[in-house]
């Protein structure tokens, strides 16, 4: 039996609509804390005690107690034992302040000259002064940062429950060169919260259809052989085996991607084998499945900078369409080549998203651009006396 692609595109919030509905973050799991960077907590954290637990010295110092240093001055200084603390140290019982080791003079005896009065509580953290047990450290959703981790292990956290990483099955049909998509989409995936299982590409329609019941994946990703050729084997063995629910966009570049169920009801998606238009499919379809999945917000993650335009943007209408731009100052952009003429070399600073109903943009009109170049604050704060 032949196969024919439609040749009708869906709208594409039609197809955010079906993943706002079809994918719900997954299950969770408890991880040491120590691996948890970049994982996505599965509830809120609370912390289990006081912290300090105790009063602790907040500067490398003596430690004091304050009410003895009263009459202390440059021609009355009183000598102290000198008991030495390090921030974090727990103070000794009869002691309730700190004298920085700077201001401290330590006489030929050991003793410790004190020539002005202390404050009870100088120079120290009392006790529950950076937080009190129960209170919130992290909530639901939060993805943990690097120094997420000095504060829950700080307050003694071992392990933490977070969402369970999706696992999406990645395979790239041959398209003709060296395969540029795996380590593209593979990184996507990774970038979106999810482990990506690249195999090996098959040639066959058999061995495609196969492939979309391998129980271990939460979502399948195919990228080529989804437009409307006779050679299109993702496209014809998706429609003998699976619920294709939609296969072509109003979406450019990307306008031959689709998405459905495998008849297990494994999710799946067909991404275009150009590199431009599986890039933007992805963006737009399937990072917002595997974001949905891993817990994240399904926004693109790209930044956003609001700039003007210098020259004037064109879109079609009925069409959702991604132009690429420059940046040509401080606040403003310029369209370059797009991505049918140039491919993925047409990617420039930025691109601006022109829904379905858009016209473009005027000349000096204001654009939402999503930027796309890695981006360096180059810009040092300048601080002290010029």
């Amino acid at each position: 039996m032949s196969y024919s692609a439609p040749v009708a595109r869906a709208p594409l919030i039609e197809a955010e609509a079906w993943i706002d509905k079809e994918f719900r973050p997954l299950g969770s799991e408890m991880l040491p804390v120590a691996r948890a960077c970049g994982r996505v907590l599965a509830g809120p954290v609370a912390a289990r005690e006081d912290m300090p637990p105790v009063d602790w010295a907040a500067v490398d110092g003596i430690a004091l107690a304050a009410a003895e240093t009263e009459g202390a001055g440059a021609y009355n200084p009183l000598p102290f034992p000198a008991r030495f603390v390090r921030p974090g140290a727990a103070l000794p019982a009869d002691c309730d302040a700190v004298l920085p080791l700077e201001r401290a003079g330590i006489g030929p005896s050991g003793t410790c000259e004190v020539i002005e009065p202390l404050v009870r509580g100088s120079c120290v953290w009392s006790k529950g002064s950076h937080y009190r047990r129960g209170l919130r450290l992290a909530d639901d959703g939060r993805r943990i940062a690097a120094a997420d981790l000095a504060l829950l292990a700080g307050a003694g956290i071992t392990e933490v429950p977070v969402r369970r990483r999706p696992r999406v099955q990645l395979i790239v049909l041959p398209y003709g060169g060296p395969d540029g998509l795996s380590p593209m989409l593979g990184a996507l995936v990774a970038r979106d919260g999810g482990d990506p299982i690249i195999l090996a590409a098959p040639d066959r329609r058999p061995e495609i259809v196969s492939s979309l019941f391998d129980d271990g994946a939460d979502l399948v990703l195919v990228a080529g052989g989804s437009g409307r050729g006779s050679d299109d084997l993702a496209a014809q063995g998706f429609s003998e085996r699976c619920a294709l629910r939609l296969h072509g966009l109003a979406l450019s570049p990307g306008e031959s991607a689709g998405l459905g169920r495998t008849l297990a009801g494994r999710p799946f998606f067909l991404l275009p084998g150009v590199p431009a238009e599986a890039l933007w499919a992805y963006e737009m379809l399937v990072g917002r499945a595997v974001r949905k999945l891993a817990g994240l917000p399904t926004g693109l993650a790209l930044p956003r900078r609001r700039m003007r335009a210098e020259r004037k943007i064109v879109s079609r209408i009925g069409m959702a369409e991604i132009v690429p731009v420059d940046r040509t100052g401080e606040d403003s952009v310029a369209p370059r080549a797009r991505f049918a003429e140039r491919g993925l070399g047409a990617l420039g600073w930025g691109v601006v998203l022109f829904s379905a109903g858009s016209e473009g943009c005027p000349v000096g009109g204001l654009l939402d651009v999503r930027v796309t170049a890695p981006e360096i604050d180059t810009e040092e704060e300048k601080t002290g006396d010029e």
